[in-house]
């Protein structure tokens, strides 16, 4: 079994990188056996990334999907859930086919009490996080998918995307339909933050996706 201090990266080249999601997935191959899992920390640190942000009163909302990126939505809500922070889930998938570390981490959800919506509204949230698809998207967003991203974008809360923003190609910034949006204050300042758990290499000690400097995404 392998073992990740938690101050420290994958690899400090590494993490310094701009990998294909081909690369990236090799890299998380490599690191399937780690305790705690690159799962477990991406939402760790995200979570601690939000309590920085100093956030207003009121329910944060988790839009979490149905593969890993969602798991990592899913750690990030039980980890606020247990700092004292009011989380809605609303989650899009099939609890029955997630993958193993997404699993983990409903079943964590679910033992603190949490629980899943499939409605929302766009207002009074003190957060919304984008968790939906992640690296994994390689076709445009439809349906109910679709229709969340619409409302996540009508949102006027702060938003946070964890991994790349769902709706953008990870490998070439090639927006894939439906998408987040970036929103900006008066002032010129990012209302919106992404990446953020795996984005960051000294959250995720993971390196950064090819697809944020390129076409669309830039």
């Amino acid at each position: 079994m392998t073992v990740l201090a938690e101050d420290r990266y994958v690899g400090s080249a590494m993490a310094n990188s701009i990998l294909s999601t081909a690369a990236l997935r090799t890299v998380e191959l490599a690191h399937q056996d780690a305790q705690p899992t690159l799962m477990q920390r991406a939402g760790r640190a995200a979570a601690d990334l939000v309590e920085k942000f100093q956030l207003p009163d009121g329910p944060i909302l988790v839009m979490a999907g149905p593969g890993n990126n969602g798991g990592d939505g899913l750690v990030l809500a039980t980890e606020l859930r247990q700092r004292g922070r009011q989380v809605v889930v609303a989650f899009l998938g099939d609890e029955q086919r997630l993958p193993p570390d997404a699993a983990a981490a409903m079943a964590a959800w679910r033992q603190l009490g949490g629980e899943l919506v499939t409605e929302f509204s766009t207002g009074d949230w003190a957060l919304a996080v984008d968790a939906l698809f992640g690296i994994g998207l390689t076709r445009a967003p439809s349906g109910i998918a679709a229709d969340w991203i619409n409302r996540f974008n009508a949102m006027t809360c702060r938003r946070l995307a964890l991994d790349i923003p769902s709706g953008i190609d990870a490998d070439t910034g090639r927006v894939l339909g439906y998408h987040l949006e970036a929103r900006f204050d008066d002032a010129g300042r990012p209302r919106s933050l992404w990446p953020t758990a795996f984005g960051n290499a000294r959250l995720s000690r993971l390196p950064s996706r090819r697809g944020w400097a390129t076409a669309d995404a830039r």
